[in-house]
């Protein structure tokens, strides 16, 4: 007898009894750990009817934060469908009527999985961003939430955090750091306004709400975030020398950074704040190339591609391995390289001691790519109606990869606001 399995697609009533007690418990912790703060805009208790909460991604900590917010309220989490191939989390995910959503592209059983909750007076949690912040900064939202939003017409409640992209860094290997965490809740839209808007200006409404700078934030709060190895990790997102200029040259330590081709050198203290040494603060200041935080220096290694982007003989390439995720057929191809020029993703499989002449992987930078980043590791990226993985050697590369797309998109909208 065949055992029927479970449609992890098909969306349950979150357990009353787990989702309560997992939330209680995150409470409990997120005010032991990071002295969480919770600002309730009176009106949020009093709504009626479906919500869409939605909230700045600047941590892993986020959805239990949310959660916590919205107590005694539950709400299902929109997650991507990557969790629900591994368990016991898909259990978990499910019994917490957690909803399956593939990044990066239109999924129509999630679009239709959130209109029913809506239309049955449910409240939806998701995050626009579509992933963590990998600076402390906001990143792109795309114009789809809007549109659902316009055609469900539910109250739409903002959820903001503060400090809890420093508590937790996306680049970090040393975990989380304990320090202070501010969110505030309150309702952005109520049904009522939502017919004065268009999806356009619903859109441009959310960027606007979710703009935030953690380190613009940190310079009025001053938050102290206790850990051992403040720096360990910070190689893995702000690669390239301020002092010498060079592309993957940046080591990290438990406290300090340096370059290992011209010997400048640094640290990161408990505030978040990047510091120089005196042999690279002379450096930085003939070429007036400081930055205090993480947010300062990755732009300005981004702004750094965009400027090389520009010549036609651009080129960067990596030793990776090439394998096909989330499909019905998997596959993993020969370790080859990773070639990126101008206007071209492209995939060599190796073969004995040469490289194939014509590329397994041809993607063209002119369309706007869907891109994950799992940092020292991999890029996850969507095109067309298959997701591709890329490991990537040397691992540091990974954020260069993601920032040259992000760098491309820039360039790519510069040049039409030319035209």
């Amino acid at each position: 007898m065949i055992k029927k399995q479970k449609n992890p697609d098909r969306i349950q009533e979150p357990s009353r009894w787990l989702y309560g007690s997992l939330t209680r418990l995150a409470g409990f912790l997120l005010h032991l750990l990071f002295r969480l703060r919770i600002d309730v805009d009176p009106a949020v208790n009093h709504i009626q009817g479906p919500v869409v909460l939605i909230g700045n991604h600047p941590s892993y900590l986020d959805p239990l934060i949310m959660a916590v917010a919205i107590r005694p309220r539950q709400a299902h989490f929109l997650a991507t469908r990557e969790f629900f191939r591994k368990n016991p989390l898909k259990s978990l995910l499910m019994r917490l009527g957690a909803i399956p959503k593939t990044q990066f592209r239109t999924d129509m059983q999630s679009v239709r999985n959130i209109l029913s909750i809506l239309h049955g007076g449910g409240w939806i949690a998701l995050y626009p961003e579509g992933q963590r912040s990998i600076d402390g900064r906001s990143q792109a939202i795309d114009v789809s939430l809007a549109k659902l939003i316009y055609k469900a017409k539910p109250t739409v409640v903002l959820v903001k955090e503060q400090g809890a992209y420093l508590a937790w860094p996306r680049w970090s290997k040393s975990g989380m750091r304990f320090g202070p965490i501010h969110a505030s809740v309150r309702v952005l839209l109520t049904p009522d306004q939502i017919p004065d808007y268009s999806a356009d200006a619903i859109h441009q409404l959310i960027t606007d709400q979710l703009m935030h700078n953690e380190y613009e934030g940190q310079k009025l709060v001053n938050g102290t975030y206790r850990t051992l190895a403040p720096a360990y990790g910070l190689h893995l997102v702000c690669h390239q020398c301020p002092a010498c200029e060079k592309e993957l040259a940046v080591q990290s330590g438990w406290h300090s950074w340096h370059c290992r081709l011209c010997g400048s050198k640094g640290r990161m203290d408990l505030n978040g704040r990047i510091r120089y040494g005196k042999s690279s603060q002379t450096h930085l200041d003939m070429n007036r190339q400081i930055f205090s935080s993480v947010a300062e220096w990755h732009e300005w290694q981004v702004d750094k591609l965009r400027q090389a982007l520009r010549t036609d003989s651009f080129e960067r390439s990596f030793d990776a391995i090439l394998e096909t995720t989330g499909g019905v057929v998997n596959q993993r191809w020969k370790p080859g390289k990773l070639v990126i020029t101008r206007s071209r993703l492209m995939f060599f499989q190796r073969q004995k001691d040469k490289l194939e002449s014509v590329p397994v992987l041809d993607i063209s930078l002119e369309n706007r790519l869907g891109i994950s980043a799992f940092f020292g590791k991999y890029i996850e990226i969507a095109y067309g109606d298959q997701d591709y993985r890329l490991t990537i050697d040397p691992g540091q590369a990974v954020i260069m990869i993601a920032d040259l797309i992000q760098a491309q998109d820039a360039v790519r909208d510069h040049k039409k606001q030319d035209l």
